[in-house]
């Protein structure tokens, strides 16, 4: 376990911590597991608790892209100790290109699983071709098979959606068009798009890194001709639907993590409840764990250890990042700055989001917000009906300040 670094300035590191390579924070080295197709057993989630609690400060996060996380992890032997650990019981790839290569986020809801056979066939290109192993740090696949499709708000370079006829259908971030394709030829016709962005002159020159960004530049306007793709028929994607809310359905229960974020200790309790159940549950970009076929009758005592099951609950859909002390960049503290803010919004702002970012990175979200809070070396910042890198209404408020403005927000909304 560690102890927290003092706050610095910001910088984007441009990769993600994994297993392999472990990210310095501001209270220790931060490890990132990507199970295959996010799924993880019940024994897994013991020996995760056991791992955060003996080698970690016991926080466990579930990100944005369906990742789980262990903080706090003193140095690079214990990082090292407990990737052995993991890796033994097949939560860990063998090798950091096969990590690399796992940049998969599924609908932890579909029923037709094609996320498996897509991270199986990039997993081992990644081994053997370099026109994939050379794909920025952060650059990821999605598949979104739903209708209506409930990732449409999750980021994802290369994306296989659900077509509006039913079938399936290839589209690059950032590009209105989509290619009609099938199972069949799913995972072929997606990693031709991606060596050809891969091999584009305004990534390798590193201009770009990322799909949305070459695509709304204008200079991707020919990725489909480069990839291949330009004879298939053109398609439409399904609508997209908002994400699931907490709580108990016909399916299952989505058990939501606030601001993501758990303990070794609720993580055991969870491992009490769901022992014996022959429950598998699922990591979500949701943050929460998508636990299909449980009784809903659980979600009442998945509640009392911490977790998010009450689709009302005021902080379904608030994003805040580990902050100070946790992270190195962080200026201010967050959670309970986001605690104190949402109980003054009302619901239909709640709705359109809460941001607290501890630095300009915001890690947590990148869509706009209702309201963005942002830490600085003076103060907080605010953005209304914005992201991180809009302009702010106000700047350099102490928390009181800042507190004021927003119940001022939201009385005008």
């Amino acid at each position: 376990m560690s102890t927290p670094a003092p706050a610095q300035a910001f910088t984007r590191k441009g990769w993600c911590p994994g297993a392999w390579r472990p990210m310095r924070s501001g209270d220790g080295l931060v490890l990132r597991l990507r199970p295959p197709g996010g799924r993880v057993s019940v024994a897994d989630l013991r020996r995760i608790a056991d791992g955060a609690a003996r080698y970690g400060n016991a926080v466990i996060e579930i990100t944005r892209r369906a990742a789980l996380q262990i903080r706090g992890i003193a140095d690079e032997d214990d990082a090292a100790s407990l990737r052995a650990e993991l890796q033994a019981h097949g939560l860990v790839d063998d090798d950091p290109q096969a990590e690399s290569a796992r940049q998969v986020v599924h609908d932890p809801l579909a029923a037709v699983d094609l996320g498996l056979a897509l991270e199986r066939a990039l997993v081992e290109a990644a081994r053997e071709d370099a026109g994939l192993a050379a794909l920025p740090a952060k650059f990821g696949f999605l598949i979104d098979l739903g209708a209506p499709r409930c990732l449409a708000a999750t980021p994802g370079d290369i994306r296989i959606e659900r077509a509006l006829d039913g079938g399936l259908c290839l589209r690059a971030a950032g590009c209105d068009e989509a290619v009609a394709i099938t199972q069949a030829d799913a995972v072929t016709h997606a990693l031709a798009l991606a060596r050809a962005f891969a091999r584009h002159p305004s990534v390798t020159n590193e201009r770009f890194h990322r799909m949305k960004a070459l695509i709304e530049s204008s200079e991707g306007g020919d990725l489909y001709r480069d990839a291949g793709l330009a004879n298939l028929a053109p398609a439409r994607t399904a609508n997209a639907g908002a994400p699931p809310r907490p709580g108990a359905s016909s399916g299952g229960i989505l058990a939501a993590l606030p601001f993501g974020q758990t303990d070794a200790q609720a993580l055991y309790c969870l491992v009490d409840r769901l022992d014996g159940s022959g429950i598998t549950p699922r990591l979500t970009p949701w943050r929460a764990l998508w636990l299909p076929a449980a009784d809903p009758t659980l979600a009442e005592a998945l509640a009392a250890i911490g977790f998010i099951t009450d689709r009302d609950d005021p902080l379904t859909g608030i994003d805040a990042c580990p902050g100070a002390p946790a992270c190195a960049s962080g200026m201010i503290e967050t959670h309970a700055l986001a605690r104190e803010i949402v109980a003054a919004l009302p619901r239909a702002m709640r709705d359109r989001g809460l941001h607290v970012s501890g630095c300009g990175k915001g890690c947590a979200r990148s869509a706009p917000a209702a309201l963005t809070v942002i830490g600085t070396a003076q103060g907080h910042d605010l953005v209304q009906d914005g992201a991180v890198s809009d302009k702010p209404i106000a700047q350099a408020l102490t928390r009181a300040a800042l507190i004021a403005q927003c119940n001022d927000v939201a009385t005008r909304q």
